[in-house]
């Protein structure tokens, strides 16, 4: 029953993601009709915090898309261009580290005519992942998100509805999902983070001692480390060179996510190794993106 009703509340809360990302929204609230049993029940000011900046950037995301069920396509004209350009933005598949393989499988996937939910499904990606990973692609004219048709839209069949819910309920298993480490002594920005990654489909360690980090990374080893620069004890630019000299912890991509936004802290970061430096109050889906691009280029490398 717990996982069932974590998994209603994580189809709930994506549901009002893309309701509130809708341009013009008329929402009306009918008390005579009631659900019976009540399986979840939360008051709309506890949503989470990120929710809305979930929706915003859904907002943004529709100079490219009306929703998810928009088709996301392949011309096959562009197979050879996809190819290329691959190789430099692969998307990562858990559990694959063939590119090859992998760039083959995304393909027959976008020839398919298939929607994004049903690609992200398939994929074993989350939602927001793809889409990030497909919008630069849309720029070069590579892929394309098309209009779903209205017919095929309005009818899901029982196989595509078992397969998403199989799908999602397997996404709920930690051992599905990457993890990503955030070292910060702020519990506001912990709460934030935790948030905005784990509606992306990650898992999150929070560290808020900078002098336990080492001993927690090399327990539960992430696909990445977010790091504050201003911690007590241990200042982030000492923990970053700390991680540099572990021979277990020396390959995991590093995010600065700071306050401080001074040429020379980016410039001290550089040298120690930091993939990308961002600065709070920061963008959800400018996190997410440097996020998947450290994961892709740490998978291109091994």
């Amino acid at each position: 029953m717990a996982k069932l009703r974590q998994l209603l509340m994580r189809l709930s809360l994506e549901a009002l993601v893309q309701i509130l990302a809708l341009p013009k929204t008329c929402v009306t609230l009918d008390r005579s009709t009631r659900l019976n049993p009540v399986l979840i029940e939360t008051p709309l000011v506890s949503l989470p915090a990120p929710l809305l900046q979930m929706a915003s950037q859904w907002q943004q995301w529709g100079a490219f898309l009306s929703s998810p069920y928009d088709l996301l396509v392949l011309d096959e004209t562009q197979q050879l261009v996809f190819g290329q350009v691959w190789q430099g933005r692969p998307l990562v598949l858990r559990g694959q580290r063939n590119t090859k393989l992998v760039a083959s499988i995304v393909i027959k996937e976008l020839l398919s005519e298939r929607s994004v939910y049903q690609i992200a499904t398939s994929l074993g990606v989350s939602v927001n992942n793809l889409v990030a990973w497909a919008i630069p692609y849309t720029h070069e004219g590579i892929l394309s998100f098309l209009p779903k048709p209205l017919a095929s839209c309005d009818v899901t069949s029982t196989r595509d509805a078992g397969e998403q819910l199989s799908s999602l309920d397997h996404e709920v298993d930690a051992s599905a999902r990457l993890t990503i480490a955030c070292i910060d002594d702020s519990k506001t920005v912990q709460k934030h983070v935790k948030g905005v990654l784990e509606m992306s489909g990650y898992d999150v360690l929070g560290i808020t001692e900078p002098t336990q980090a080492l001993t927690a990374l090399v327990r539960q080893r992430p696909a990445v480390i977010l790091m504050d620069v201003n911690m007590p004890d241990i200042d982030g630019y000492e923990l970053c060179s700390m991680l540099r000299q572990s021979r277990q912890l020396r390959d995991i991509p590093i995010v600065m996510l700071t306050g401080r936004d001074g040429i020379l802290d980016r410039l001290r970061a550089k040298t120690l190794g930091v993939e990308y430096y961002l600065t709070k109050p920061f963008n959800p889906g400018r996190l997410i993106e440097s996020i998947q691009k450290a994961v892709e280029a740490a998978t291109t490398t091994t």
